[in-house]
């Protein structure tokens, strides 16, 4: 049993445990949880989220995005036991959930898109979000813990830090997998999960978790505290966006009693899916300096393959989680293409494409990520999966994405070397794609009945793939 924190000692103690090695700094840390009550974890929680990812200071933070098995096995695993989803931190956030405590996070701090979607005030940001009564916009967002933590876990993908340290830029390159894409992958399969009857971890915490009060980020030096006025609940966008997808507003404190058990039964998965797809899928790709890297491509594609996953289970699930389940998809929909075509405009011209064109063939082949391909998957064993009527309509809603995207990177094939193996893979792997049953015929078929709307795009079966590409594919993975 630990003595207990004197408050006096608290501040100082917690700089100089931010400041040690990382292994040593996580055993601190254990110890410091012992030792503090949820008051004194309350006033030195954001600073050590601001630590773990590098807010107001060194970008890396805690290496989350450098550190591999390869590189640094020890260090790989205890982050995994201290982030995992019944890990110490994961402990520590839902413990503070039983407090009417909230974390401001200033919006000019976000991404520009970011802040173009809150100002248009989505519904599942109604209660989240404070107006400066001067300037009548939106000023913060109040984050209980657990979302405080998710929300910066999101934002850190969007760092550069391939252009800024060697682990990184080796990382970008050899595409091994760090210890965030492997905690992301975590988090996704737990809070949106592909089974109905599974268990979404930690689950013992109180479930009254979205209080209205607020608490501002503590600082290490005092700062006069602004007044904000609460966004009223009719302040609300009501068009179909990405953030609006799921009908009704996600704060238990703005929802009858009749929708309270509901509520605590999904408010996490909702706050991890808008989370993700809100901040991955609006980054401005045209306007930074730099491309994103190739393990935050990846790391959508993870989260591209969990949502179809988790949105083709919704006619199997009958929980609460179902509402959530079958609005997923079009909230992913609302950004994927400009995302898609933006990264595909922009991206240089040689194997590390397969990145991006990997995260596009995810996408569009929804029936590989249900829970019949999984039962169907056998080591060493090929299994393609059947294209069912069931997936007509997601065809049907996407057919630009099948289309136009195609359509972008067909000349991009043209000019790859195909006497390297990963550029004639790469080609593999379309060619396959847009080989299977009756793909290409249903595109077809699609385009006819939207005859009127004018795609301005031609059909992978009328835009032939030059049959030397084709050749050069065979001959070089042959």
């Amino acid at each position: 049993m630990y003595q207990p924190m004197p408050p006096e000692n608290l501040n100082s103690h917690i700089l100089t445990v931010l400041g040690l090695p990382l292994l040593n700094k996580l055993q601190q840390l254990e110890i410091l949880f012992e030792r503090c009550t949820v008051r004194q974890i309350q006033e030195i929680y954001p600073l050590i989220v601001h630590s773990i990812f590098g807010i107001n200071g060194n970008p890396l933070g805690w290496g989350l995005r450098i550190t591999t098995m390869e590189n640094a096995s020890h260090s790989f695993n205890r982050l995994q036991h201290f982030f995992g989803v019944n890990g110490i931190w994961m402990h520590v956030c839902h413990r503070l959930l039983n407090e009417t405590t909230k974390f401001d996070i200033d919006i000019h701090l976000l991404p520009r898109k970011f802040i173009g979607m809150l100002q248009a005030g989505p519904m599942f940001y109604a209660d989240l979000i404070n107006i400066d009564p001067l300037k009548h916009q939106v000023s913060t967002l109040s984050l209980n813990a657990f979302d405080f933590y998710i929300f910066h876990f999101a934002l850190y993908a969007l760092q550069p830090l391939h252009t800024i340290n060697p682990i990184a830029m080796q990382i970008h390159n050899e595409r091994t997998k760090t210890i965030y894409q492997y905690l992301a992958t975590e988090y996704l399969d737990n809070f949106l999960p592909q089974y109905p009857d599974a268990s979404i971890e930690p689950s013992n915490f109180s479930s009254s978790v979205k209080a209205p009060q607020q608490m501002p980020v503590q600082a290490l030096q005092p700062q006069r505290k602004l007044r904000y006025l609460k966004l009223p609940s009719s302040y609300r966008n009501g068009n179909n966006n990405a953030s609006g997808a799921v009908s009704g507003n996600t704060s238990p404190q703005s929802v009858d009693s009749s929708d309270a058990t509901c509520r605590a039964h999904v408010w996490r998965s909702e706050s991890v899916l808008h989370f993700f797809v809100d901040i991955w899928l609006r980054y401005d790709i045209e306007s930074e300096h730099h491309l994103p890297s190739s393990d935050f491509v990846r790391g959508v594609r993870t989260l591209v393959k969990q949502i179809h996953f988790f949105a083709n289970a919704a006619h199997v699930d009958h929980s609460p989680l179902c509402a959530l389940r079958k609005q997923s998809l079009t909230m992913v929909k609302v950004s994927i293409y400009g995302f898609l075509c933006s990264l595909i405009d922009r991206w240089p011209l040689d194997s590390s494409l397969s990145v991006v064109l990997e995260l596009w063939l995810s996408y569009i082949q929804p029936w590989r990520y249900t829970l019949g391909s999984n039962n169907h998957r056998t080591v060493g064993v090929l299994y393609e999966p059947p294209i069912t009527n069931a997936f007509d309509g997601f065809i049907m809603d996407n057919l630009i994405v099948y289309t136009h995207i195609f359509m972008l990177l067909l000349p991009r094939f043209e000019r790859l070397d195909y006497t390297v193996y990963r550029n004639a893979y790469m080609l593999h792997r379309l060619v396959k794609t847009f080989s299977q049953q009756d793909l290409v015929q249903r595109l077809q078929r699609f385009e006819r009945l939207h005859t009127g709307h004018n795609y301005g795009v031609d059909s992978p079966q009328r835009q032939q793939i030059p049959q030397q590409l084709v050749q050069c594919a065979v001959e070089s993975i042959g």
